[in-house]
């Protein structure tokens, strides 16, 4: 090998180190099944995603009455509330969904996040899917 084909593959190694050429990772999702129990409630875990949170999707099981889940992180900090009764929906950053006061915005996180809901409708499913990078 002669000594320029080794500095440009020495070159072509240390220029992303640089921060001269920037290669975006391709988004992750994770798929979450609520099922409540007979007084309505449920909490799960996710395992812990250290990226950043660019969407949420809310896809309605049979909730026709009360289906309010909280997405929140370990420290109890509140990302997103939303009523699944209300219809499936996409949350992503800066789209406000129909009868909703607030846009949705990408979150930093580094933690497993919570997905609660407590005196809702009993034995109702539903899955929240969660995409990131």
């Amino acid at each position: 090998m002669s000594k320029i084909s080794i500095i440009l593959i020495l070159a072509m190694l240390i220029l992303p180190a640089a921060g001269q050429i920037a290669v975006s990772q391709s988004p992750h999702s994770m798929s979450i099944t609520l099922l409540t129990n007979s007084g309505g409630n449920v909490s799960e875990e996710t395992r812990i995603i250290q990226a950043e949170l660019l969407a949420v999707l809310y896809t309605n099981g049979n909730f026709t009455g009360d289906g309010n889940v909280t997405l929140e992180d370990d420290n109890g900090i509140q990302i997103d509330l939303y009523n699944l009764s209300s219809g499936d929906v996409y949350r992503v950053p800066g789209l406000e969904y129909l009868g909703s006061a607030d846009a949705w915005r990408p979150y930093v996180i580094s933690s497993t996040m919570w997905l609660n809901m407590t005196e809702q409708q009993a034995n109702k499913t539903a899955i929240v899917q969660l995409f990131y990078r």
